[in-house]
C-alpha cells in the first residue's frame, strides 16, 4: 500500500484488504466477436 500511497492520485485513498482463502472471483470467459456493436 505504500507503493500505492506514494502516488499524488492515490494518497488519500483508503484501500480494503480482504484475506481470502481462494479466488474472490469466477473465471472470466472472453469471447471474441466481429464487431463490439452490431449496427443492422
Amino acid at each position: 500500500m505504500a507503493h500505492m500511497h506514494a502516488d499524488e492520485r492515490f494518497k488519500d485513498m483508503v484501500f480494503k484488504i480482504d484475506e481470502a482463502e481462494g479466488h474472490a472471483f469466477k473465471k472470466m470467459h472472453v469471447r471474441p466477436r466481429k464487431e463490439i456493436v452490431a449496427l443492422d
